[in-house]
This record gives structure tokens, C-alpha cells and sequence, in this order.
């Protein structure tokens, strides 16, 4: 069992959104200024994903990703965004906006931000910031 504390800024930009945000329980919020989704787990060996779903037309901004206290600007690179565009609008686009949008912070149809990361969450950290060699 590892201990893996994550917390993600988030900053509304338009319209208060609500979301549900967690690894396996979800928790809900109705985000009305800046603020931080903390989420703290006791996890076993395993790959796991952090979700922040967005579930109301608004926006906001990712800002930040903490993961065990380690402030790195390179922890929203590994993360995916997959939107519910908005129909008919999706439909005449051409060419078509991706299904996942990667590396992107700017959270604004409904839909589902995350992170897959390991556990335990150390070399998964030494991996994605690339630091080198794990003896």
C-alpha cells in the first residue's frame, strides 16, 4: 500500500462549473472561485487515473498539479481531455476537433480531464519528468 496525495488548481474562467473529481471515490463541487481538488489515497500496486469531470456548460482553468507535494508544471503533459462537444456543431466541423485533446488545460465543454499514473507513485514521477536511470 503507497500513500499518493494529489491536489490540481482549478480557476473558474466563465460560468460556475460543477464537477466530480477523485481516483475511486468521486467527490462533487460547485466550483464559485479559485480552488484546490485534493485527493488523498492509500493505493496498491497499479496503474490508476485521476478524473475531473466537468458536468455543466462553463469553464475553467487547470493551473497547477501537486502530486505528493512535488510542484511540476510537466504533470499536465501526461494528461488527457475527452469533451462532449456539442451537436450539431460537432458534426459540421470539418476538419473534425480530436476525440482526446492531450497536454490541455483549458476545460470547456463537459467531459472528463485526467492523469493515469502509477502506483507506487515515485519512479512513475521519476519517469514522466525524466530524470534518468532508476536503480
Amino acid at each position: 500500500m503507497y500513500k499518493c496525495n494529489i491536489e490540481v488548481d482549478i480557476v473558474p474562467v466563465e460560468g460556475n462549473p460543477v464537477i466530480s473529481y477523485g481516483i475511486s471515490e468521486q467527490k462533487q463541487l460547485l466550483v464559485t472561485e479559485p480552488v484546490t481538488l485534493t485527493s488523498n489515497n492509500i493505493l496498491d500496486r497499479g496503474i490508476y487515473t485521476f478524473n475531473i469531470e466537468l458536468q455543466n456548460n462553463s469553464v475553467f482553468d487547470i493551473v497547477a498539479v501537486r502530486i505528493n507535494n512535488i510542484n511540476e508544471y510537466k504533470f499536465i503533459y501526461v494528461s488527457n481531455y475527452t469533451p462532449q462537444y456539442p451537436e450539431p456543431w460537432y458534426s459540421e466541423q470539418n476538419p473534425r476537433w480530436p476525440d482526446v485533446l492531450e497536454h490541455h488545460t483549458n476545460i470547456c465543454w463537459p467531459g472528463i480531464w485526467h492523469i493515469d499514473l502509477e502506483s507506487p507513485v515515485y519512479p512513475w514521477i521519476h519517469r514522466t519528468l525524466n530524470l534518468g536511470w532508476i536503480y
